[in-house]
């Protein structure tokens, strides 16, 4: 009877696991393609008015899990990666931006007048939502003072901080008139963050 009753018992928690490790897996089965097509117009607010989104993809890395967004009909560019997180889920990355300027687009020249910004997405109940306050607490500021110390030169106002996803690397380098400033490195729970130098 004892037997029975184990076996009973063996196979209700085994029933009971089953969904949530099935769940679990298929957090990890999409590509980075897949991320991209779930994506909203609203999370799109500057390329969200292409109707064919293959239109803009001009590289996809899937070793890296990594997509270079960018076309000659569109004066900028944007990129995206996919994060492990240490519970098995994932952190999606997505910038994109806008320039007014012929010569600024990919890759990467920090041009006045170029627009943007940096924003992060989970998957929850098979829908990617945003995920405010990932990043340090980054004072600009800061970041222009590096700059100048760094290189010699003052920075111009008219110069916006641009965030370069990695495609073979595991870090967010922040960029002020082409110089890198500030990296971003990801542990599987937070970004570190440190000035390069």
């Amino acid at each position: 009877m004892k037997t029975v009753f184990r076996f009973a018992v063996l196979m209700f928690l085994t029933a009971a696991v089953m969904p949530f490790a099935a769940h679990a897996q298929e957090k990890s089965e999409f590509t980075v393609d897949q991320y991209f097509r779930m994506l909203t117009t609203d999370q799109l607010p500057i390329i969200g008015k292409y109707k064919n989104r293959a239109s803009i993809v001009k590289e996809v890395d899937y070793q890296n899990r990594y997509i270079l967004l960018a076309n000659d009909e569109w004066k900028g560019w944007g990129e995206m990666v996919v994060f492990d997180k240490k519970d098995g889920s994932h952190l999606i990355a997505l910038t994109q931006y806008d320039c007014t300027r012929k010569y600024a687009y990919y890759p990467y020249y920090s041009a006045p007048f170029c627009t943007g910004d940096i924003k992060f997405l989970t998957l929850k109940k098979k829908v990617l939502v945003e995920v405010p306050g990932v990043l340090p607490n980054l004072k600009a500021l800061l970041l222009y003072g590096f700059y100048e110390k760094k290189t010699g030169r003052l920075a111009d106002s008219d110069y916006k901080l641009l965030f370069e996803l990695p495609k073979e690397r595991k870090d967010i380098v922040i960029k002020l008139q082409g110089e890198n400033v500030y990296s971003l490195v990801w542990n599987g729970k937070s970004f570190d963050g440190e000035y390069v130098k």
